[in-house]
């Protein structure tokens, strides 16, 4: 499955350059993106993980760390991915430069046989992510000062 390593390292590569569209070209025609914290809200096709990238893309600020690869492993058309997000969340609501964001993924990966991901599962767990968007009061703030 040597394709899908290779795929994996392009996908990560061109999260971190912003190329939604390059992210998209590794999914198949009906590929689907299934965020399991959200189940329900899977993403079936080319475009529309294009657009769910973009949107990842303008609310993150991947910066000079952003997204690393911590460990990848694969057994026959399944690639296992342990990712390390290092960014500033830049969208809607978030004080000017950002809130900084570290948190960890396990990403499955099932591939064809010409090396398109027919899914991929993303697993985190939001309340890391929830904890550190939370906005310090005015009266927690003077407590930690």
């Amino acid at each position: 499955i040597r394709f899908g390593l290779v795929a994996g390292g392009h996908e990560i590569g061109s999260l971190n350059a912003g190329d939604s569209a390059a992210v998209a070209t590794l999914f198949a025609e009906d590929g689907r993106f299934v965020d399991m914290g959200a189940p329900l809200a899977a993403h079936v096709g080319r475009e529309s993980i294009r657009l769910l990238v973009d949107s990842f893309i303008q609310a993150h600020d991947l910066g000079p760390s952003g997204i690393t690869i911590v460990r990848m492993v694969s057994r026959g058309s399944i690639v296992v991915s342990e990712l390390h997000f290092d960014c500033q969340f830049v969208g809607p609501g978030s004080p000017p430069g950002g809130v900084r964001l570290e948190w960890d993924a396990v990403v499955v990966d099932e591939f064809d046989s010409g090396g398109l991901i027919i899914e991929e599962r993303s697993f985190s767990d939001s309340a890391i992510i929830a904890r550190q968007l939370e906005v310090p009061t005015r009266s927690q703030q003077s407590v930690c000062e």
